[in-house]
């Protein structure tokens, strides 16, 4: 799986490259940006009679990224390739039992936090790095000024401490901000698929500055 992502990642990044050949050597930028978001935990618990149960747990993501963006600024479509470490917090033992659940839970199974009395190793949130590659297409509004964009991009989470790599995708839309020609700021909410033997889903949340340049 880990050998998948980095090959992924290394696609993506060639295909942007590919892309934007003809633009500027020197048109671009770099960013700096928080991360806040959701993302699905599976729970597994079972009853006195020992019947598995599962369930799908919400729980938060958080963390600060470093973005390269290649195009001109005043490009309607310019390409995005971003770099985070986050944290995926642990699930919780505290389930919802069915109503065909029997007596106490006897056993729960997920990444748990560590104070948890169910917690196993490892425990607590996750920490991983992610890199994606992607595109910003300006649908509204003024490059200098305000303008709302939408941002697809496919990635990975290519390094993470228990061999849990996985492929994401992301949608969403994006409010930019020209401070001045150089200094941009921008927020963005993405619709987010991860996929590692299953399918899992969840948004982020970004915030940051970008400095450009040409």
């Amino acid at each position: 799986m880990r050998l998948f992502s980095s090959t992924l990642s290394a696609l993506s990044l060639g295909l942007l490259a590919t892309t934007f050949a003809p633009a500027p050597a020197l048109a671009g930028g770099i960013g700096i940006d928080l991360l806040a978001g959701t993302h699905t935990e599976k729970v597994y618990f079972f009853d006195a009679e020992d019947t598995k149960f599962s369930e799908t747990q919400q729980t938060p993501t958080w963390g600060v990224g470093f973005q390269t963006i290649l195009g001109d600024r005043d490009d309607t479509l310019i390409g995005i390739m971003k770099f985070g470490y986050i944290n995926d917090a642990a699930a919780s033992s505290a389930v919802t039992t069915p109503d065909d659940f029997e007596g106490d839970v006897s056993q729960v199974t997920a990444r748990l936090d560590c104070e948890d009395d169910f917690a196993g190793n490892p425990c607590g949130p996750r920490a991983l790095a992610t890199i994606s590659a992607g595109l910003q297409w300006r649908v509204w509004g003024d490059p200098m000024g305000l303008q709302v964009s939408v941002l697809p991009s496919v990635g990975a989470g290519i390094v993470t401490t228990d061999s849990t790599e996985y492929i994401q995708l992301e949608l969403g839309p994006g409010v930019h901000y020209a401070i001045s020609k150089e200094l941009q700021v921008h927020a963005e909410v993405a619709y987010q698929v991860r996929y590692r033997k299953t399918f899992s889903q969840g948004a982020t949340m970004t915030i940051g500055t970008r400095w450009l340049f040409d």
